[in-house]
């Protein structure tokens, strides 16, 4: 039965068209070429179109008119969607979609759906947007069927049987694979186009180098020498410890089992190894979740976590399949070492932490994890034991070091300076307190994007909780972990550094991201899973259908320009 305020929100939609197409009409002209010409007062909107060389004018204007005309469309069925909804709610109040938490989550996936099926580039008129709509064709999208048809059964199989936890996350890992794979099959190039992830992208300096350099050992000892003689895709290699290119070569020796030669043989290896690499980030947290909320459901996380459009969708980065399991293994050793006072466990989370930094300094980001779950963990059981427990951690992390500077001569602080000023300088000029602001918002909202409307409301309502009882200082373990992602992204917007593509970046936070949606679902109905699931499995391919990775600007510019700031960083040291 329609309301009053149901008819409001019909006419709001249409009305929200009208004013903007008339605002178009006036204005859209004279902002255009503003635009176009750099001449309005905010550097930031003036970077918002670039390539003047390449297009006129009235190029850009016909894309605004189609943007205008899309967004009429949008707004003016946005309104009686909504309304439709409030309508059913009223009818049905005790369905599973009754729920508030869920209802905005159908309808922000919905909305989010629309704006890339209709190809509107909402998102790229903010600068240092990374990803472009692309009409991708999907010869084999009906492999989506048995792969739904798996899910489900999936989903079946494990809630009926939650004792049984190493079937059920043997299942897990399988079908993580298989979503994946199938996932990049939908573009029809079949096992050739997960291999050309590896070859064919601007990551793909650390495949030829592999086959290239002869020597481990020499990448070990003389990382920073051989940065200076790169070529100019060097600048992935001045970014990071040598750590990452050291695992690389090393799965390029492995690959000899196979037949062929070269990079194609790696890339074949890899093609096999890293999905499975990537999906056996569920073991440490399979065990993670035991030790912080042992009578929950542990499937619920890892259903989570391999759900995430970004997961599915980046594919043979070292920030998807290796980050999240590094990580993950630090955060289940550290947590094992306060629960149970196990200084064994806790010298080998601090070697562990010490390994994940020679492989990627971004996973320093989890460092405030330390801290929030020793005081967590302290209110519990006391200082003394805590205090011992991260005492020994830390010194497990100082011996990693030591020893890698005894052994390899590698100076971490000296290789994370050079590091973070080649990729500060590559990725803006100068970062002053309205840059920061902005690509904090910014960062934030491609990280929530990406992790999907239904995941962001998700988090956000577990966060929000967590913060109440914080007040009170009842909390557990497993919300200490909460907590913890809070401060993370808080952190990571506020230290700047990165301008955008946080959804590749940021991946190695999707372990915490699921634990914190876990909670609020276990709150939720329980058919409410199942809802999520198949919302996050349909953006997932509606992503798939309409973006594409930004590859002739980025990477032209890493590979031309970016590489000269990080040689001349390192010449001067």
């Amino acid at each position: 039965m329609m309301r009053r305020s149901d008819l409001v929100l019909v006419a709001t939609g249409p009305l929200l068209a009208t004013i903007l197409w008339a605002l178009h009409a006036l204005a859209g002209r004279a902002i255009i070429e503003a635009v176009y010409g750099g001449q309005t007062p905010f550097d930031l909107l003036n970077g918002v179109i670039n390539g003047q060389a390449m297009h006129p004018v009235d190029y850009h204007l016909h894309k605004a008119r189609e943007l205008v005309r899309g967004l009429v469309w949008l707004a003016s069925a946005a309104g009686p969607m909504v309304a439709v909804y409030l309508a059913s709610v009223r009818r049905w109040p005790h369905s599973v979609v009754a729920q508030p938490l869920l209802g905005g989550a159908l309808l922000s996936t919905v909305l989010l759906c629309s704006l890339y099926l209709l190809r509107l580039p909402l998102l790229k008129l903010f600068p240092g947007w990374f990803w472009p709509l692309h009409d991708k064709p999907l010869p084999l999208a009906w492999l989506a069927l048995p792969l739904v048809a798996g899910g489900w059964l999936l989903l079946r199989v494990v809630r009926s049987a939650p004792g049984r936890r190493r079937r059920n996350l043997m299942l897990l890992i399988f079908w993580c694979v298989c979503l994946q794979q199938g996932f990049v099959w939908f573009e029809g190039h079949g096992f050739t186009h997960m291999k050309q992830r590896l070859t064919d992208t601007g990551h793909a300096i650390f495949a030829h180098t592999a086959v290239d350099q002869p020597s481990i050992w020499q990448v070990m000892t003389r990382y920073d020498e051989l940065l200076v003689s790169e070529t100019a895709a060097g600048y992935f290699h001045a970014t990071k410890p040598p750590g990452l290119q050291v695992f690389v070569m090393s799965v390029g020796r492995l690959a000899h089992v196979l037949p062929g030669a070269g990079v194609d043989r790696l890339a074949a290896f890899a093609a096999l190894l890293f999905p499975l690499l990537a999906c056996a980030c569920l073991l440490p947290l399979h065990g993670l979740m035991r030790l912080v909320a042992p009578d929950a459901e542990e499937a619920i996380p890892a259903l989570l976590y391999v759900m995430v459009p970004s997961f599915v969708l980046i594919n043979l980065h070292a920030d998807q399949y290796l980050y999240p399991l590094l990580g993950t293994c630090c955060l289940y050793l550290y947590t094992r070492a306060l629960l149970r006072q196990e200084l064994g466990t806790a010298v080998l989370a601090g070697l562990m932490f010490c390994l994940s930094l020679w492989i990627s300094f971004a996973l320093l980001a989890l460092a405030p994890v330390v801290p929030v779950l020793a005081w967590v963990a302290a209110r519990r059981s006391g200082w003394r034991s805590v205090g011992r427990s991260v005492a020994v951690a830390g010194g497990g992390c100082l011996l990693g070091f030591l020893l890698f500077l005894w052994g390899t001569d590698y100076d971490a602080l000296q290789r994370w300076r050079l590091a973070m000023a080649a990729h500060e300088a590559a990725k803006i000029a100068q970062w002053g307190l309205a840059e920061r602001v902005y690509f904090a918002v910014l960062n934030l909202v491609e990280f929530g994007l990406w992790c999907g409307p239904a995941m962001v409301l998700l988090v956000v309502a577990d966060i929000g909780q967590t913060l109440k009882r914080l007040r009170t200082g009842d909390i557990d373990l497993e919300q200490g972990l909460v907590l913890s992602l809070a401060v993370i992204l808080m952190g990571l917007s506020i230290a700047g550094g990165s301008a955008g593509e946080t959804a590749r970046l940021w991946l190695f936070l999707l372990p915490l991201v699921a634990v914190a949606g876990a909670r609020t679902l276990r709150r939720m109905a329980p058919g409410s899973v199942v809802w999520i699931v198949a919302l996050q499995f349909v953006l997932s391919l509606v992503m798939k259908k309409s973006l594409s990775r930004q590859q002739t600007t980025k990477t032209t510019f890493c590979h031309m320009s970016t590489v000269l700031v990080a040689t001349r960083i390192v010449n001067k040291c």
